[in-house]
């Protein structure tokens, strides 16, 4: 456990921030940067090291950001941060791997800023489960037995895991025949030696080469720059049900068309506008970004569901865009054949030796290495801390079933329909139900700067003279 901090009085106020990724290290900072009197701020985070979620686990040089360096700041107040630490331009799109390790620096500054009577810990536990105490706080549950009662709990714990592949992929992967054969969860089988995912099929001694993933989106992009960039003579088959990859960032910004949101305007006028705008739609998504919390809360789930069963692919693939040289790469292995994409579901999956064999609705059969889950992750805390809370009905769900309900502006999980708690604060993907547009750095660096503001009022304020 890592501990950093002196002078601090032996009972001092406790902050929990569960999970050490991205949010929980914005948050972390945040209130590092506002702690006046004496607090203590644990981070409970299984891995060794911080800021190394999903997102930005990997040591793969071709796994660069999905922005440009210049909106990657993690201080809402200094907006060039980012950009300044790396050395490179605005316009860059950086390897993921040295954000991690940027957002590591901008911690150890806020840690060392801090007055002395703050201490910070990185714990490295799982925290497994949450008891409301009586006299406000709760008390953390984790593994051995040990207890640990805290005043304050930020719940910072990203994504439960991977989205279904479809009902065939599903079956299969609890077959015996099948289930070696199929990667579920690619970002939980990492190469340690690469810090770079790994598709370990037994299929052949050398590893994999020819590899079927569902889904085309950024996780598929991923993985494919990965897996042939490994070797010339490995090849992908991504299959969807529209067949689209994600659009590409354009090298320049144009100025943003004019859009003011009403209170009678909804999700599905979002994508009636960017149509609207022909070959300048990227300039309309930056007009769109400061109202989509807006319009999604404001929504029904009618509406919401209507925009996601019609529209949620092709607002995926424009709002969720890669890098330009990333979409040349992808390019150049499509014209050579390596790279292909396939617009359908999976109807069957079966094996052939050594081999996986994937039907799919237009009839055509696919056969491979092994076959990849890359339909990103799934909005619906399924396991975990989250999932606990909603089985003891200490939170509720979010809007359409994604992530933990929370009070807003103030971003505390509800406990009822009416009721929020005082101590319990949820941040990043976890509140995707309520604000849909929330997993970005932008969103969530604000979010932090919100709760660490609350937090610190409560916990942490300027000590009397």
């Amino acid at each position: 456990m890592t501990s950093v901090g002196t002078t601090t009085p032996s009972n001092p106020p406790r902050l929990l921030i569960v999970g050490g990724g991205a949010a929980g290290c914005l948050v972390a900072i945040q209130v590092l940067r506002r702690a006046r009197g004496p607090l203590l701020i644990e981070v409970a985070e299984p891995r060794p090291r911080l800021a190394e979620g999903v997102a930005y686990a990997t040591g793969d040089p071709a796994h660069v950001l999905n922005v440009p360096a210049g909106r990657m700041s993690a201080l809402p107040e200094q907006p060039d941060d980012f950009r300044r630490w790396a050395g490179s331009d605005a316009s860059a799109f950086l390897p993921r791997g040295r954000y991690a390790q940027y957002l590591r620096d901008v911690l150890a500054q806020a840690i060392a800023d801090a007055p002395p009577q703050v201490t910070f810990r990185h714990r490295q536990d799982r925290v497994l489960s949450l008891r409301a105490r009586t006299g406000g706080g709760f008390t953390a549950v984790l593994p051995h037995r040990f207890r640990r009662d805290v005043d304050v709990v930020i719940l910072a714990t990203g994504y439960d895991g991977p989205g279904s592949p479809g009902d065939a992929v599903d079956d299969a992967r609890s077959r015996p025949d099948c289930g070696d054969l199929i990667v579920d969860d690619v970002w939980a089988a990492r190469d340690t030696s690469a810090r770079a995912p790994s598709t370990t099929s037994q299929a052949s001694p050398e590893g994999p080469r020819e590899l079927i993933a569902i889904g085309t989106g950024l996780t598929f992009v991923d993985q494919a720059a990965t897996h042939l960039g490994r070797a010339p003579e490995n090849t992908i088959i991504g299959i969807s049900r529209h067949g689209w990859l994600p659009h590409a960032h354009r090298g320049h910004h144009g100025e943003p068309p004019p859009f003011t949101a009403t209170s009678d305007t909804e999700v599905g006028d979002m994508v009636t506008f960017l149509r609207g705008l022909g070959d300048k739609w990227q300039d309309g998504v930056d007009a769109l970004r400061p109202h989509i919390q807006t319009i999604w809360r404001q929504s029904t789930d009618e509406q919401r569901q209507r925009f996601l069963t019609e529209n949620g692919a092709w607002w995926s693939v424009h709002r969720h865009r890669m890098a330009p040289e990333v979409a040349e790469r992808l390019r150049s292995w499509q014209s050579e054949g390596r790279l292909q994409i396939v617009r359908g579901a999976v109807s069957e999956v079966s094996r052939s030796g050594s081999r996986v064999v994937v039907t799919t609705t237009g009839g055509q059969v696919i056969s491979g290495d092994a076959l990849l889950n890359c339909t990103g992750r799934d909005g619906r805390p399924r396991r975990g801390l989250a999932a606990e809370l909603l089985t003891r009905g200490l939170a509720t769900s979010g809007p359409m079933g994604w992530g933990l309900g929370v009070d807003l502006p103030s971003l505390r999980v509800r406990r009822s329909a009416t009721e929020a708690h005082t101590s319990l604060y949820a941040i990043g993907p976890l509140v995707l139900g309520e604000l849909f547009e929330t997993t970005a750095i932008p969103e969530i660096r604000a979010q932090a700067a919100l709760i660490a503001e609350a937090v610190c009022s409560a916990l942490s304020p300027v000590t009397p003279a």
